[in-house]
């Protein structure tokens, strides 16, 4: 079940996966116009931009968009300020998708600590046979 996109390719400081603020917001049912909502709650919960969230600008027409691309501790933090059902829900759904993704890292680096323990063994049954051909 997918609520909200988590997007790989925004990448934030050291954070690779984020939300779209914009698609948030409208998940929230926040009855604020979203500029508003937006720059109200960086400010008043001292978000920082280019660690807690970064601005693309988009071109739809003839006018510029700000695009706010958030990490997922910013959007869950957002969602628990917003104190509603909705807020309840999707801070669950992050925390929900953040456990994947560690998961997923977890199998990653347990597969390539394989392959290397592998290598290791390959390389010193070489070796072994190399000093044997010394003797």
């Amino acid at each position: 079940m997918q609520l909200i996109s988590i997007h790989k390719e925004q990448t934030i400081g050291a954070e690779i996966n984020s939300a779209d603020a914009r698609e948030l917001h409208t998940f929230l049912n926040s009855e604020q116009e979203f500029a508003n909502w937006i720059k109200n709650r960086i400010t008043q919960y001292g978000f920082i931009e280019n660690q807690d969230y970064i601005i693309k600008t988009t071109y739809t027409g003839r006018r510029p968009r700000k695009e706010y691309f958030i990490t997922l501790d910013m959007a869950k933090e957002l969602c628990m300020v917003e104190n509603n059902e909705r807020g309840k829900e999707a801070r669950r759904y992050f925390i929900k998708c953040e456990k994947e993704l560690q998961e997923m890292k977890f199998k990653e680096i347990s597969a390539h600590n394989l392959e290397l323990t592998s290598q290791i063994s390959r390389h010193n049954t070489q070796i072994a046979t190399l000093k044997r051909e010394l003797k």
